[in-house]
């Protein structure tokens, strides 16, 4: 009798909905995986994709022989600065399960039907340092959309952090055209020995998309030696640069961010991956088998982002690797390489070939 009475009380919302950030508009760019369809309930079910990107548009160049020999592709430049609209999605650091989304951020109406989204959508603005001999970001504000229906998407409610980058604690550096990390050392708290490494990792997508992978490793003293964990959340962004210049995260200000402008935001690509995060990983099969590999503990994550880590061959160190690679096998890592309780990891950069597999194979 309840969901009866929630129906029909929601039914004039619909087109609300339709109008709302969550609903994938017709779009040439929609990969044929990818489907809407009305359930008995009033609410449009949320667009699931298997693949964000197509192979096409991942690669601009890519041979035409097996996927195991060697690929040639040339990948967009990173961008960053500026504003970026995007979804958030949360993963355990354990087998990279995702994390729903809190029950008290969404409307009990969507739970009742089963339609609560698996992520959230973001609105980020970028501030870069100024032209200095150190260049890196400044500042980051993000805004976080709650869900809503009805009368809601006319006037959402949001969420916004900010992030200051400080020279002296904060290390930047792109290692490729494609590619850039962001880490912050702090220290624990009540001056207990140990070191927490704030990292960031980004990869660049196709038409000022990227991939943006936060995670946090702690490191403490363990008798004569170290023991190092990735702590709880993983932390995935899909997003898309609207602005190379930033409006500072004032987006919300005052209130009246409706849901058809963060829709225009999120773009066609975007506007088709709410359920992101429910995707089955596919997985990356080298070329050649490393024989010396030390990883230990390998998760499989959406968008064909993978993170391996494992001690290093250097006695008290550990190797994290986060990498990104296409469907037809091409791959970028970046593997950094933590020692003890010092402040900053050596990164490094590569690319490898290899086969694109669906899990489990």
């Amino acid at each position: 009798m309840r969901r009866a009475m929630v129906g029909r009380r929601l039914q004039s919302s619909l087109f609300l909905v339709c109008s709302a950030s969550f609903v994938r508009p017709a779009s040439s760019f929609a990969p044929r995986q990818c489907s809407t369809s009305l359930s008995s309930s009033p609410f449009l079910k949320f667009s699931t994709c298997s693949r964000l990107f197509s192979a096409s548009s991942m690669d601009s160049e890519v041979s035409a022989s097996n996927s195991m020999k060697t690929t040639t592709t040339r990948h967009d430049s990173i961008c960053v600065g500026g504003d970026f609209a995007g979804l958030k999605a949360t993963f355990s650091p354990k087998d990279g399960a995702l994390i729903p989304i809190p029950e008290y951020l969404v409307p009990e109406a969507l739970l009742e039907w089963g339609q609560e989204p698996s992520s959230l959508e973001v609105l980020v603005s970028e501030e870069e340092e100024e032209e200095t001999e150190q260049s890196g970001l400044k500042e980051r504000q993000t805004i976080c959309v709650l869900p809503a229906i009805g009368c809601g998407v006319d006037n959402l409610e949001t969420q916004k952090t900010q992030q200051e980058f400080s020279t002296e604690t904060t290390s930047y550096s792109k290692p490729s055209d494609s590619t850039l990390t962001l880490d912050t050392t702090t220290t624990l708290p009540s001056g207990k020995e140990g070191r927490v490494h704030q990292t960031e990792t980004l990869f660049s997508l196709p038409d000022s998309h990227r991939v943006r992978i936060s995670l946090n490793l702690q490191v403490l003293p363990n008798d004569s030696a170290f023991s190092y964990q990735i702590q709880s959340p993983i932390v995935m962004y899909l997003e898309r640069q609207t602005n190379t210049t930033s409006n500072r995260g004032t987006r919300a200000d005052g209130g009246g961010l409706d849901g058809r402008t963060v829709s225009t935001l999120l773009g066609d690509w975007l506007r088709l991956a709410h359920n992101f995060g429910k995707n089955k990983p596919l997985q990356w099969k080298p070329e050649k088998e490393d024989v010396t590999a030390t990883i230990t503990s390998v998760i499989h994550l959406p968008e064909n982002v993978t993170i391996a880590s494992g001690p290093a061959e250097e006695a008290d160190t550990f190797m994290l690797q986060l990498s990104h690679f296409s469907k037809e096998g091409s791959r970028r890592t970046i593997e950094r390489t933590f020692q003890g309780l010092e402040s900053a990891a050596s990164v490094q950069y590569r690319e490898d070939s290899g086969k694109c597999l669906p899990s489990g194979e």
